[in-house]
């Protein structure tokens, strides 16, 4: 159970980190955009242009959450003095998970069967059958697992999103068990993950649960521990490092928008590139920020992009009903269709964020510190 000892876990935010998230969501909803908002035929083979590259930024989400998780869980876990610490802080970091994901997460799928019943003349929300079939996938964590079974066979519903987040999920709930099993050797066990998978051509299966890219954040987070290479980060010049940051994003953009049939190593790259773009936005130099409108307007999102994930098919499918009902032609009015359903993915995920996300959070965070204090025992932090 021992390990050498680290630096206290920094509960601080990193902007660059947050950037790389915004980032990531807005190619995802480009990706989503084509097929989901507007017909695909017109980025296909229409005028506009088509990108198909969404899975590699979500390697880049996966990869990124495995280096928080495992920057903030390691020294809790590993450093505790017998055992019963230990399964206390486990436990404890479960129910900030909870606290942290459940409720927007809940919220968003009541809205998608709301609007299942109530708003779908066009039938874009798919069947109630089938929306309660997503929900309790949802709920319970196996929404990867419907997601490979409706591949290319049926319409998903609304929230079919939500297999990054049974994936995810899944993660919070082994890697604490993983820690205080293998200890040391977790390294090695994370080695052995990108490792294996590194050489494999993923089918649907192999998508939908992979899991190197989490495991190339978390051995970021456990090469890091001793703070030697932020230190080295620190004495680089910026420039050196936002340009490597940017020539990273595109390569890693490139290699997404591939088919494997074309680099049949591509995911095993993916998750090796996210590793890579990860360990250079940890100094914390604010390399990807500044005062111009882009990098505030992705530094934005990233902070809210939880919610925002989650909320954006929904808003897309709800705009589909709308235009229907009015009897308005979104694929003719292209430019001011995305512009609408970018303001109105924003101000969902706003609201989501400050009403719902965040204050519950909070409050969920205060409870379980408090019985951690009650209980003198060595606080969490925030995940």
């Amino acid at each position: 159970m021992s390990a050498p000892p680290g630096p206290a876990s920094r509960t601080r935010l990193i902007n660059d980190l947050e950037v790389l998230r915004g980032f990531g969501l807005c190619v995802i909803i480009f990706q989503h955009v084509q097929g989901n908002l507007l017909s695909k035929a017109l980025f296909v083979d229409g005028p506009w242009p088509s990108y198909r590259g969404g899975g590699a930024v979500l390697d880049l989400f996966f990869c990124i959450s495995g280096y928080i998780i495992t920057r903030n869980l390691l020294p809790q876990l590993c450093e505790v003095g017998n055992r019963t610490l230990y399964w206390r802080n486990v436990r404890f970091f479960w129910l900030n998970r909870i606290f942290r994901l459940i409720p927007a997460a809940w919220m968003w799928l009541a809205i998608i069967l709301l609007l299942c019943v109530c708003y779908n003349e066009s039938g874009v929300f798919q069947s109630l059958e089938t929306n309660l079939r997503w929900t309790l996938a949802g709920m319970f964590n196996y929404a990867n697992w419907l997601f490979a079974q409706y591949f290319g066979h049926a319409k998903p519903a609304a929230s079919f999103v939500y297999w990054t987040l049974s994936l995810e999920e899944q993660f919070y709930i082994a890697f604490p068990l993983l820690i205080g099993l293998l200890g040391r050797r977790l390294q090695w066990f994370l080695i052995a993950l990108v490792a294996v998978q590194f050489l494999q051509v993923r089918g649907v299966y192999g998508m939908v649960f992979r899991t190197d890219a989490i495991a190339m954040g978390c051995l970021v987070g456990v090469w890091t521990r001793s703070g030697n290479w932020e230190r080295m980060l620190a004495s680089l010049d910026i420039r050196l490092i936002r340009g490597a940051l940017l020539v990273l994003l595109a390569v890693l953009c490139y290699v997404g928008d591939l088919r494997q049939h074309q680099l049949p190593l591509q995911v095993g790259i993916l998750a090796l590139l996210s590793g890579a773009t990860v360990s250079l936005a940890i100094g914390d130099k604010d390399a990807l920020t500044g005062n111009w409108w882009l990098p505030r307007m992705l530094l934005w999102a990233g902070r809210r992009s939880y919610s925002i994930y989650l909320c954006h098919i929904p808003v897309m499918f709800a705009m589909r009903e709308t235009a229907y009902r009015l009897g308005w032609n979104m694929d003719e009015h292209v430019p001011l269709s995305m512009l609408a359903c970018a303001a109105l993915i924003a101000l969902a995920g706003n609201a989501s964020s400050h009403w719902v996300e965040w204050p519950i959070r909070r409050r969920g965070l205060a409870y379980t510190q408090s019985l951690l204090h009650r209980r003198d025992a060595p606080p969490m932090p925030a995940p």
